[in-house]
């Protein structure tokens, strides 16, 4: 079998040659063969075309779901390399939509912490003490998932500077994390100290978009690429005040709005052509919920008794209470608690929260044999 050389491949297509292309495919047709090559290729405005055609799901020129993806650039593949066949692979990226950019315009509820719930979540003293990781634990614990642009406002009691203060709290449900994150009020004096504003607000809306990175860089400078901050401030609508949230995010040197920055993404995943058609790699991404740190701190509750005690406070792996081999376990068992049975030779990319000091996410790459885990390069 005579084989066409990817980088050959690309070139071929990517300058509209046809004849030196016309004669592979004649020897191989001669050959009763088919031409297999390995393959990296990136989505045109064409093939968004071609996927919305099968699946209505690429109209804006990106997928917003896993599920879309896998069972679309299939369909594309066949349409850009009809001669390719069985062996062949393709690197594919494409952009993905990852949510929209939170906002308090959904459903708002309120709640206030009993003494029995700070026990059930293991906060033995009574309060949260840390906004951005306690509160958005409770949230979990009391309503589950949220829906784009849901928000709570919760009381409890919260220790600070040695003292214990009742306060409230707002959560909102941020859709490309899947999460509940605080939103960070600006501080009232930031207003008229840092921009100059008075009343404590801005003008309009858009300023607080346009501004708040300034402030960000100024005054979290400890962040690290990645940062992400839920930030809330108040606005002047003509009758009132008005409050918006923002999501932004650092990128090593400068904080950016979620909705500028990161809410499409370039994506790739790998395809291989079974003889039949393509198909998608199996390998199924998960992010480690609120749930699950629960159901995983219940279960080592005898086995590590501070491990567990911590990721019921705050809803990570501490990896100086966690080994290696505890979080490669308790993360696979989960797994199969959410997943099983599990068939031979599926995959999980699976992201979890880690306290190291500093918060941070790690991920796993695990494959199930059908009797036992292992872990995969990425």
């Amino acid at each position: 079998m005579k084989f066409i050389n990817k980088y050959f491949l690309l070139i071929l297509l990517a300058i509209g040659a046809c004849n030196p292309l016309e004669d592979e495919l004649k020897v191989a047709e001669e050959q009763n063969s088919v031409p297999v090559s390995d393959v990296v290729y990136t989505l045109t405005e064409d093939d968004y075309d071609t996927a919305d055609d099968f699946c209505s799901c690429a109209g804006f020129g990106n997928f917003s779901s896993d599920e879309d993806v896998r069972s679309a650039i299939p369909v594309v593949l066949a349409d850009v390399f009809p001669a390719l066949g069985d062996g062949s692979s393709a690197a594919v990226t494409y952009d993905f939509f990852n949510g929209s950019s939170p906002d308090i315009r959904g459903d708002q509820q309120s709640f206030t912490v009993t003494d029995q719930e700070y026990t059930d979540l293991g906060f033995g003293f009574g309060n949260f003490s840390d906004l951005a990781a306690d509160v958005p634990v409770y949230a979990d614990f009391k309503v589950g998932e949220g829906s784009d642009g849901d928000y709570l406002d919760i009381t409890h009691e919260y220790f600070n500077n040695g003292s214990t203060s009742t306060v409230t709290t707002r959560v909102v449900w941020v859709v490309s994390n899947s999460a509940w994150m605080w939103a960070e009020p600006l501080p009232d004096d930031s207003y008229a100290d840092f921009f100059g504003e008075s009343p404590p607000d801005f003008s309009f809306e858009d300023e607080g978009e346009d501004n708040i990175p300034f402030w960000l860089k100024a005054t979290k400078i400890f962040a690290v690429a990645g940062d992400q901050a839920l930030i809330q401030w108040n606005w002047d609508n003509g009758p009132g005040t008005s409050q918006s949230v923002a999501l932004f995010i650092f990128d090593g040197t400068d904080w950016g709005e979620y909705g500028d920055v990161a809410q499409t993404t370039a994506e790739t995943l790998n395809f291989g052509h079974n003889g039949t058609v393509w198909e998608p790699d199996n390998t199924i991404k998960y992010s480690l919920t609120g749930d699950d740190y629960t159901a995983i701190s219940a279960a080592y509750a005898s086995s590590n008794p501070n491990g567990s005690n911590s990721m019921a406070t705050f809803g990570n792996y501490d990896i100086g209470l966690w080994s290696s081999t505890e979080i490669f376990e308790s993360i696979t068992s989960r797994l199969e608690t959410l997943f099983g049975p599990i068939p031979a030779g599926q995959k999980y990319l699976v992201s979890y929260a880690v306290w190291k000091p500093g918060n941070d996410t790690f991920t796993m790459n695990v494959i199930y044999d059908g009797s036992a885990w292992s872990t995969l390069t990425e």
